[in-house]
This record gives C-alpha cells, sequence and structure tokens, in this order.
C-alpha cells in the first residue's frame, strides 16, 4: 500500500516548498522536494498547507485530567489529539519503590496498544530533596531497587542529581544498559557534572526549574556563583529541556533567549512537564501556593516558541527532531526516510493542527 502526501515540508533545518512524501506500509519510503507525480494507492494533497513531523514530548506526567502512572492510555489519548506521536511516561518520585512498580506494569500494558508510547521517564526518586522534591527528606541511591526497575525494560530516560553519593556509578550503569541519564533538581557543581557527563549524561531536566548553586549566598557580596544551569550550558552535547509556559513563569522568555542565544536551537527540546489539576484556561499547576508542572500540550509549546521569532524549522527542531535525537529514536520520528508516517497538517502559526497518520 503507497500514499502520496503533497504540501510545504519542515525538514530539519529548511521548508520544501510544494514537496512530496512517498509512504509504504506506515513508514516513509522517498521525499521529493519539489512536486512529485508518481503512481500511488491514495494520495492526499495538502498544497498550500504545512506538513510537519508529529510532536515528540520526553518529560510529561500526565494529562490535564489523570497521572500516567494511574491511567496511562486516557493520558496519551489526550495529549495524541494535540499532535504528539511520541511519548515517555514520567513518574516522579514521590511514588513508593512498589507503587512505581506497580504503575510499570500498567504503562507496559498501555504501549502495546499505543506504540506511540516509548517508554518511561523515572524522575527520581535520586533527586536533591531540598530543589522541587520536598516530600522526601533524605535520599539514598538504592542499586537493587534501580536495578529491578531497569530489568523491566520500559525506561528510556532517568533523572538524577550528580551531586549525590553513588549518582557517577549509577549515572554509568544505567547508560550501560541503554537508559539515557538526565540531570535535574541539583545543585552539583561543574566537576559534579563534568564526571556525570563523562558516564553518560546526556540530558538537562527542565533548565532553571528546581535548581540551584552549591555556594548559597555567594561567596562575595553582589556576584553571582556559577550554579548548576551556568554549568551544565557550559558542556558540550547535551540537551536542554524547557519547560515553555505563555506567561514565562517555568522559565522566563528572556531566559529562553539567552539559553537559545548560548546553545542554538539544535541542543534544546521543548517539553509539557504536564500534571493533571490546575486552574481551567491555564497552562501552568500551583499546588499549595509552589509551582507543580504545567498543564500544557505539545501544540501549546510549539506555539511559544514561535512566538519567540523562530522560523517553523527550528521550532520543530525544538519539539520534534530534538527530543526524538535525545533518546535515540531519530530514525523514527520526523520527516525522513524510514520514518514512522505520522504528520502534522497545519498552517504557519500552528494554529489549527490536523494529525494524519498513513
Amino acid at each position: 500500500m503507497r500514499s502520496l502526501v503533497k504540501g510545504d515540508l519542515v525538514l530539519r533545518d529548511h521548508i520544501a516548498e510544494d514537496g512530496a512524501i512517498l509512504v509504504e506500509n506506515g513508514r516513509i519510503l522517498q521525499i521529493w522536494e519539489g512536486p512529485a507525480d508518481i503512481p500511488a494507492d491514495s494520495v492526499f494533497d495538502y498544497r498550500g498547507k504545512v506538513i510537519a513531523p508529529g510532536f515528540v514530548d520526553i518529560h510529561c506526567h500526565g494529562s490535564r485530567q489523570v497521572l500516567g502512572a494511574d491511567d496511562p492510555e486516557a493520558m496519551w489519548q489526550e495529549h495524541a489529539e494535540h499532535g504528539t506521536v511520541g511519548m515517555l511516561i514520567s513518574i516522579y518520585r514521590n511514588l513508593t519503590f512498589a507503587q512505581t512498580m506497580d504503575a510499570l506494569g500498567r504503562i507496559a500494558g498501555a504501549m502495546r496498544k499505543y506504540p506511540g508510547i516509548l517508554g518511561v521517564h523515572m524522575e527520581g526518586p535520586y533527586l536533591n530533596p531540598g530543589l522541587g522534591s520536598k516530600q522526601v527528606e533524605d535520599t539514598v541511591i538504592n542499586p537493587e531497587e534501580y536495578r529491578a526497575v531497569l530489568a523491566t525494560g520500559l525506561v528510556r530516560q532517568w533523572t538524577f542529581a550528580p551531586e549525590l553519593e553513588g549518582a557517577v556509578s549509577f549515572c554509568a550503569e544505567i547508560a550501560a544498559r541503554g537508559v539515557v541519564p538526565a540531570m535535574g533538581h541539583s545543585c552539583a557543581d561543574a566537576g559534579e557534572i563534568g564526571r556525570a557527563v563523562e558516564n553518560g549524561a546526556r540530558i538537562v531536566t527542565h533548565i532553571t526549574d528546581a535548581t540551584g548553586s552549591r555556594i548559597s549566598p555567594s561567596r562575595f557580596a553582589g556576584t553571582k556563583e556559577v550554579d548548576f544551569d551556568a554549568a551544565c550550558l557550559l558542556q558540550d552535547g547535551l540537551f536542554y529541556e524547557i519547560i515553555h509556559d505563555k506567561q514565562g513563569i517555568h522559565v522566563r522568555k528572556d531566559m529562553i533567549r539567552l539559553i537559545l542565544k548560548t546553545v542554538g536551537t539544535e541542543r534544546v527540546i521543548g517539553i509539557t512537564d504536564c500534571f493533571p489539576g490546575g486552574e481551567e484556561g491555564a497552562d501552568v499547576n500551583f499546588t499549595g501556593g509552589e509551582l507543580a508542572g504545567s498543564r500544557l500540550t505539545m501544540d501549546s509549546v510549539a506555539r511559544n516558541f514561535l512566538s519567540l521569532g523562530l522560523t517553523l524549522p527550528q521550532v520543530f527542531a525544538i519539539v520534534s527532531y530534538n527530543p526524538a535525537r535525545a533518546i535515540g529514536y531519530e530514525r523514527e520520528f520526523g520527516i525522513s526516510p524510514g520514518c514512522r508516517a505520522e504528520f502534522l497538517v497545519t498552517d504557519r502559526r500552528l494554529q489549527r493542527i490536523e494529525v494524519l497518520r498513513v
């Protein structure tokens, strides 16, 4: 079964005007960066509209109604309606080990039904308890427990704080098992971050959120220490997650511009960090007066990056290509031969988005 999809294609670094995609058995077979009229069983003619890759969200805890740990199928269905075609379900540190294993079982069942659910992002439990994880006063890296979690084969990414005792060996072990180590909820210094990177750390979890400096207050009044975020930005080869809500609450818009100016659009990843709850119409969550994730979907994340003046290829690098690349799924998602034939049909302002699965 061959299908031809026509439109303006958002590729990795440019738009191919009036291009075409040949699809066979749900995979991209060939791409033309100009008009193409070849025999096909069906033709999807969207000329005049934008054909973009679907969104990939590697940090998402739930929908606006449910936690993914509790109901991964309902979570997936809501985000899929907003253009997400690939997702990691994030499990936070506030679950016990037994609750985590139960959640992993539910997620495994959902993955068999929905291939867009790629696996799990473990956000903890090995985080700094003073930085966005106050439910736990003490953190001990437990090899017996984390190896049991790894044995499920579901974990694709794992966030930890590099300053914790045993963090380096933990990082090296999960990297050797094919899990992408991510650093976050941390006040690690440059040396600790460097050692984590040497042992496989690849992602910075929601940069500028739940981070700090080991030296606080500053050693010299009126000066700024090199904190966790700055030390991470000095590293080469890392990806940097950003929660870009419309109001700039998680990350101030000028801070996002500074991060983009420092590392470029090829290293930034847009995420939702979505949690259930919050006020209708808002895109952030507050629990007990404290910021607790967002109500974002990836289409709103994409529009928020577009509002900074980025081009469509730059935006889709951030919300599609980069997150897939960061977790090793670049051959599955994107507009490239071999990738899944799952596209977004939209306009140049991303106001109307239709999901096309061929």
